[in-house]
């Protein structure tokens, strides 16, 4: 069955529910599947495309539901958007976008989604694989996601949503084109279970967390094997100031700051971080004041870093910008030299196998504290 539509190509509501089997749909300048107010839908094989700068492949909103199996989406701008307390299963998904903005899949405002077997490629600027923001909770599970743009994340974190990866694979090549970024509102929390990063752009890190908000929390990621290698960025960048190499108009206003935020960063199950720096963590970015004009401003924070079970940070350790950071090392390594500078402090415990080889430079009123216990401890 074929649908053309110069509008919606099906819309399904008010607590109804639909089953398209091998339909492929056609939508000129609006979405071509969409749900909503709490109804439903289940679609197996077939295709959807999209060809409105605006339109979602398909949109999900208003405590809707949606079940998509084997089924492909091209779509101008986003795949599949999640909202209004939602839910999504997606199963063998193929999603291609080509706009500006165009998500492969976005799940927001306290949904959920579950996600299995999914292919994402996106060929713009700030086109993200996933998106999950605003309380949103999503477990994907043997991704291949590759974005090709400027600023377009792998996968994306933001505004106390939960993202977990299981497996898979994670590539971008734009500039500042993070595998996996986490900013703005505290309380966000990232898990990659053996998920292999690549990053080549220019500024992109293998895992980026910012710390972009007036409000004070806690952010989470924890790597549980797998492997990040990031050509040009950092393994794993805690507030690197980016700012200067973007357009003038682009950067963010200092009131956008203010919050304290505790960033943990949990390194086990034999993982394997690799870049131009294996970890980069700061606290101090260029900013707009209110009269416009570009001043540095310092957000501070604090950072505990966990690395175990025989995971790696293969590469230098850049510690900076008066930030305050705990590192506890336990049968895992550091094979780089770690530099902590501008009144930075870092107390570092190593145990059980842990191994430290590098040079360990401080200045400009920093402080590193060293205690190594356990057996076969080495700092050479």
């Amino acid at each position: 069955m074929t649908i053309n539509s110069i509008d919606r190509g099906v819309q399904i509501t008010g607590t109804s529910t639909g089953t398209l089997c091998n339909v492929n749909i056609t939508s000129g300048s609006m979405h071509g599947l969409n749900l909503s107010n709490s109804s439903s839908a289940t679609v197996s094989g077939g295709t959807i495309t999209t060809t409105s700068a605006d339109g979602y492949g398909v949109a999900v909103s208003a405590q809707s539901g949606i079940m998509l199996r084997d089924v492909t989406v091209n779509s101008d701008y986003r795949g599949v958007n999640i909202s209004g307390t939602s839910t999504g299963t997606l199963n063998n998904i193929n999603i291609i976008t080509t706009n500006t903005s165009g998500y492969g899949v976005q799940v927001i405002h306290s949904s959920t989604a579950t996600i299995s077997d999914i292919k994402i490629a996106t060929n713009n600027n700030s086109a993200y694989g996933v998106m999950v923001r605003a309380e949103a909770v999503a477990e994907v599970n043997n991704p291949d996601i590759k974005t090709d743009g400027y600023i377009s994340n792998g996968v994306y974190v933001q505004d106390l949503a939960t993202l977990t990866v299981n497996g898979g694979t994670i590539a971008t090549t734009g500039v500042r084109s993070h595998g996996a970024g986490m900013n703005y509102e505290p309380g966000n929390m990232l898990t990659l279970n053996g998920v292999r990063i690549t990053t080549t752009g220019s500024l992109a890190s293998g895992i980026d967390m910012s710390s972009r908000s007036t409000l004070s929390g806690t952010n989470t990621v924890f790597v549980n094997g797998g492997t990040i290698q990031a050509a040009l960025g950092n393994g794993i960048s805690v507030n690197e100031d980016f700012f200067p190499f973007l357009p003038s108009g682009n950067y963010p206003l200092e009131s956008d700051y203010g919050g304290v935020i505790e960033n943990n960063l949990v390194i086990t199950g034999g993982a394997v971080i690799t870049g131009a720096n294996a970890l980069y963590i700061g606290s101090v970015i260029t900013v707009r004041d209110a009269e416009g004009n570009l001043v540095r401003d310092d957000i501070g924070g604090t950072s505990n870093l966990t690395v175990a079970d025989g995971s790696s940070l293969l590469g230098d350790v850049i510690i900076k910008d008066s930030v305050a950071v705990t590192v506890d090392l336990n049968d895992s390594a550091i094979i780089g030299d770690l530099t902590v500078s501008d009144a930075a402090t870092v107390s570092i415990t190593g145990s059980d196998g842990a191994t430290i080889n590098g040079n360990l430079t401080g200045n400009d009123d920093s402080a590193i504290g060293l205690t190594l216990s356990g057996s076969d401890t080495t700092l050479t």
